[in-house]
């Protein structure tokens, strides 16, 4: 476990109409009732493409 902050890379949408780009971020250590998980896949849902353009309303972003 990590309990020490890290460089995470990803990819995000800051509003609506907006294109998703590379974005990195420092994470918080881990806490004692936190869980670490390694992705190796991952996809992205036609859902996430309706939030993205608020297609069911208005997104927080």
């Amino acid at each position: 476990m990590s309990t020490s902050p890290r460089t995470v890379h990803a990819y995000a949408s800051f509003g609506k109409g907006e294109e998703i780009k590379p974005w990195e971020y420092q994470s918080r250590p881990l806490g004692a009732e936190d869980v670490e998980i390694k992705i190796s896949h991952c996809g992205i849902c036609g859902s996430d493409l309706h939030t993205l353009d608020s297609g069911w309303g208005q997104t927080a972003y």
